[in-house]
């Protein structure tokens, strides 16, 4: 179940475990954040696109016991360990894993067959910053296996007039998100800046959209990481929890 280059780690106070490499690309907080974030209903049929480890579905298989779920990730180690993960958790009639690329959709799923599609789509251009050399890496940091707007049109494909969006991106680039939304026809509704710390500048927003939705978007109270001692806050912690 685990190789020797791997570790069971706990999440959610022992409630779920995830399967992670001891080096190279973990998960971080972002997913976490996200996960959190996100609304459920009851019965969703969710997509969680480029999913990785599989982490955020299996949180969300926590929030909606009866909805069903797919993680969809490109590299095919990550998408192996992450049907790992499912499995020791017991939560293969609930969750899939597709190897799969976004960009090749259309060819996997009907149109407009989700309620809800998840997403921490890479955020850096490949002509700016430094490309890290592991390759699952790279493709998780920058966009060089699909692009904002790759991972926007896919979303907008498989969800049904009405269905969310859910998505953790970086403060910098939202103007480039908004754009990317509205131009797909998926209205912002809500939004919450992420600080590391009180008095710091977002580093990180939340968002959620809606295929088709009205105009005004709701702009939450900010979200801040870490304390004074440099804890996490007690939000942040509970989410852990």
């Amino acid at each position: 179940m685990v190789k020797n280059d791997e570790a069971i780690e706990d999440l959610l106070k022992g409630n779920l475990k995830v399967i992670q490499k001891k080096g190279g690309y973990r998960f971080s907080i972002d997913a976490v954040l996200l996960a959190d974030f996100t609304r459920v209903k009851k019965k969703d049929v969710i997509a969680d696109l480029g999913t990785g480890c599989g982490l955020i579905p299996l949180i969300l298989s926590r929030k909606a016991m009866q909805s069903r779920i797919c993680g969809i990730e490109l590299d095919a180690a990550a998408a192996e360990m992450a049907a790992r993960s499912i499995r020791l958790n017991k939560l293969s009639e609930k969750i899939s894993i597709a190897q799969a690329d976004v960009r090749a959709i259309r060819a996997l799923y009907t149109a407009e067959s989700f309620d809800l599609v998840t997403t921490n789509p890479p955020y850096g251009r490949p002509d700016s910053g430094r490309i890290n050399p592991t390759k699952e890496v790279a493709e998780a940091r920058h966009e060089i296996a699909g692009s904002l707007d790759d991972f926007l049109a896919a979303a907008v494909y498989l969800l049904k007039y009405g269905g969310r969006l859910s998505l953790v991106y970086p403060a910098r680039r939202l103007a480039d998100l908004m754009e990317g939304l509205r131009k797909r026809g998926i209205e912002p509704k809500r939004l919450r800046t992420v600080h590391s710390r009180l008095g710091e500048g977002a580093k990180l927003v939340l968002l959620e959209g809606i295929k088709g939705g009205g105009v005004e978007m709701e702009v939450m109270r900010p979200l801040y990481i870490y304390d004074n001692n440099g804890e996490y806050t007690d939000e942040v912690e509970a989410m852990y929890s």
